[in-house]
């Protein structure tokens, strides 16, 4: 029997320092998507597959303080992963409400800290992972179903560029966010 769960790699330009508290490394970072508890591993044979090939995308929008652990929410730009997290619950048989957010840094920590460093930045999902928790925010990945990132940045003469998949405007903008946040203002 081992504390197992399944989540998804979250992907963000992560600010260089966060404030203070049991921080997170950025590997062990992650969004939920169900947690089994303690047991045994499931037979993946009958896995149900999202709808969506192409990680989604949003915008970390706020922070949350969530018994005992600093997270941010995420604001979805696409549609899909709501309706894929209902679907694999019912495929676990679990129930449970499903709040959009990434575990950052676990007590000690000065909310008021981290509500004043908060700034929006963009963020995008891929590959959906069923992990094991070792405790400590310690997690190991066990299986993996892939998705291809909304962007890859590529060499090139300017300064960047970006090779783009799915929906070009939306991972485009979002491309560029990862090096100019403010472009989320707009």
């Amino acid at each position: 029997m081992t504390r197992l769960f399944f989540g998804m790699e979250v992907v963000s330009p992560w600010p260089e320092e966060l404030p203070h508290g049991r921080n997170l490394q950025e590997p062990d970072r992650h969004l939920t998507l169900a947690f089994l508890g303690e047991s045994n591993m499931p037979d993946l044979t009958s896995f149900p597959k999202p709808p969506f090939s192409i990680g989604l995308s949003g915008i970390f929008d706020k922070p949350l303080f969530l018994a005992h652990v600093v997270a941010w929410h995420i604001q979805w730009l696409e549609e899909g992963l709501l309706t894929y997290q209902k679907e694999l619950a019912h495929w676990l048989r679990i129930q449970g409400d499903f709040l959009s957010h990434v575990t950052l840094a676990q007590e000690p920590y000065a909310p008021e800290e981290w509500e004043h460093s908060f700034q929006k930045l963009p963020v995008y999902v891929k590959n959906i992972n069923l992990y094991e928790g070792f405790g400590h925010s310690k997690y190991k990945i066990l299986w993996q179903y892939p998705l291809l990132a909304p962007f890859d940045e590529i060499e090139h003469t300017a300064d960047i560029a970006f090779r783009i998949r799915g929906n070009l405007f939306l991972h485009a903008q979002l491309a560029l966010a990862f090096h100019f946040p403010v472009v989320l203002n707009m």
